[in-house]
């Protein structure tokens, strides 16, 4: 909805939306490389830059139907730690908060797969490799209806989603309109998933 909007309003305005790690994304706003970068991790560490906080956000669980976590009312860590896990890579969507996790109550889960994008995780549970511990923002309850799914966010911290640019950066017009769109949409989201800041 965001780049719907933008476009709408900025057509002659080329976006390109580049990947990388959360340490490329903070290069690339350090250099100007990008007008700004939008991740969770990394962003707020630098004072090279100016960052926002958007909305909050935790994590699920995603089994295929039967699943004996399924039936687990009152789900623990150490439940999670009986069946292979499939999750983020190290440096992607909180994974380094999620192992800390773990480390912290003496736990090891068995992490069968890592993966930088949710689709890939999301395929794996499906083929049967594991359970999988992604971002609930990224479930598609309308699209996920082949799996199941609980809310984990009494075993993890919240995350936080931020955007950031070089600081002292001037701000064009369609960059700041970008930002606002962003941030209002986010903000609109009644979504349970997520929290807005």
């Amino acid at each position: 909805p965001v780049i719907s909007r933008f476009y709408r309003s900025y057509p002659d305005v080329e976006l390109q939306i580049h990947q990388g790690t959360p340490q490329q994304l903070v290069d690339w706003a350090i250099r100007d490389a990008v007008d700004f970068s939008i991740c969770t991790e990394e962003l707020a560490q630098s004072e090279k830059l100016e960052s926002i906080p958007c909305y909050r956000w935790n994590r699920c669980l995603i089994t295929l139907p039967g699943h004996p976590l399924v039936k687990i009312k009152h789900l623990q860590l150490s439940d999670l730690c009986d069946y292979p896990v499939i999750t983020y890579v190290m440096g992607f969507t909180g994974r380094k908060s999620l192992d800390e996790t773990f480390r912290r109550a003496r736990l090891r889960p068995d992490i069968v797969l890592s993966a930088a994008d949710t689709d890939i995780i999301r395929t794996y549970v499906l083929d049967g490799l594991g359970i999988g511990i992604i971002s609930s923002m990224a479930l598609d309850k309308s699209t996920d209806k082949s799996l199941r799914f609980k809310d984990l966010s009494d075993l993890f911290p919240w995350e936080t989603t931020r955007i950031a640019y070089l600081k002292n950066k001037y701000i064009r017009r369609h960059q700041q309109t970008f930002i606002d769109l962003f941030l209002e949409y986010i903000r609109s989201d009644k979504s349970p998933r997520l929290e807005a800041l």
